[in-house]
């Protein structure tokens, strides 16, 4: 499974990205992994691929610590970024703003978060406290979601004038 951002913020910033994975990501490579490491093309080969992976073994474990390792990695990134764009010189009124939308197939769970750039000790332990609520309720709170949510907020730092702007930025996050 995949979900999309959109993100828009001062001075004209503007930034989309699709598809991109959620966790789901290894479970794919191992499949992929397991079919391309059958020794020719034969139907019982590829069965006994698919077998392995689809059989709970110690491979479970290793994805497991995968996405353990990916979502601490990611939840630094984020910190770090967020932690940037409250020190620039106007960063104290700037804002971030997440829409977290999320389809069913009996209707779409939205929920929306903000995090104000107030004179905060921490910033970024702080926009996580108040934004991972939301993506709790939406499904939307993995490292997929951590690791675009980190890109955004670098290329709009690299995006703004430190000097002159003032840190407002919404980003929408959709499956």
């Amino acid at each position: 499974m995949s979900f999309n951002a959109n993100a828009s913020g001062t001075r004209g910033f503007r930034f989309s990205s699709h598809n991109n994975p959620d966790e789901n990501i290894f479970t794919a490579a191992d499949i992929i992994s397991a079919v391309s490491s059958v020794s020719g093309p034969n139907l019982k080969g590829i069965g006994e691929g698919v077998a392995d992976y689809t059989l709970p073994s110690i491979d479970d474990t290793t994805r497991s610590a995968i996405n353990s390792f990916a979502r601490i990695g990611f939840l630094s990134a984020l910190v770090t970024a967020v932690s940037r764009l409250a020190t620039i010189r106007f960063g104290s009124q700037g804002s971030i703003g997440i829409s977290a939308h999320r389809s069913k197939l009996l209707g779409e769970n939205i929920e929306f978060a903000r995090y104000s750039f107030s004179p905060g000790i921490q910033p970024g332990i702080e926009f996580v406290q108040a934004t991972f609520p939301a993506l709790d309720e939406t499904g939307l709170n993995h490292y997929g979601t951590l690791r675009v949510l980190a890109q955004i907020l670098n290329k709009y730092y690299d995006f703004i004038d430190d000097e002159k702007d003032k840190p407002v930025l919404l980003i929408e996050i959709f499956n």
